[in-house]
């Protein structure tokens, strides 16, 4: 099958998705904003947690490397993930260019799983795919400008997670910034379910 027509295919399936999940999910939205729930938001973000510093960002992920964005302990939700980073051709960041996004492999792990539930290229996670940066624009994951990442799946644990991001590219990947929003639960239900996602490449 021809990448034009993948892409064709994966255009239409999204707007078919979006469709279907923007009215319900709007109206859920407004319909819970006048229910107070126990619980605490906290962030983990790239900032340099010393306050006399002005770093806001991870310089370089290295060839190779691993960079653990959240070790959180729960019972939590996290409810929204944000990131950027440098594009991939040369500027005047990195005048060799730097990773692209599907050469930038994210895993999340729940409650001490030695495999990860997630398991995907940066930008296919986020419905961006191929390696290229487009803008998306959908109920659970959005790209502002084809550069600011943004996963609104809610994403609950009972004990522990941990994020993290691994370079599989040949190059640096230049100016990481990232924030993961949760909140911290009481508890959470017994049949509480598990976000998952595996990339597989066909």
């Amino acid at each position: 099958m021809r990448k034009s027509a993948v892409r064709r295919i994966v255009a239409a399936l999204s707007v078919a998705a979006v469709a279907g999940l923007a009215p319900s999910g709007k109206a859920q939205d407004l319909a819970s904003l006048s229910q107070v729930r126990p619980g605490r938001t906290r962030a983990v973000t790239s900032s340099d947690p010393n306050f006399a510093s002005n770093s806001d960002r991870v310089r370089y992920i290295t060839p190779g490397q691993t960079l653990v964005l959240a070790d959180i302990q729960g019972p939590a939700t996290i409810n929204h993930i944000w990131l950027t980073f440098n594009e991939a051709r040369p500027n005047w960041l990195e005048a060799g260019g730097s990773a692209r996004p599907d050469e930038i492999v994210l895993r999340m792990y729940w409650d001490d799983a030695k495999e990860p539930a997630v398991e995907s290229p940066l930008g296919d996670f986020f419905a961006a795919g191929f390696g290229e940066r487009r803008e998306i624009r959908s109920v659970p994951v959005q790209v502002e400008g084809g550069d600011g990442y943004n996963c609104y799946w809610p994403m609950p644990f009972h004990k522990r997670a941990v994020i993290t991001a691994t370079n599989e590219g040949a190059k640096n990947v230049r100016s990481f910034y990232y924030h993961v929003d949760y909140t911290e639960e009481p508890s959470l239900p017994p049949q509480t379910a598990y976000f998952c996602a595996q990339y597989h490449n066909e």
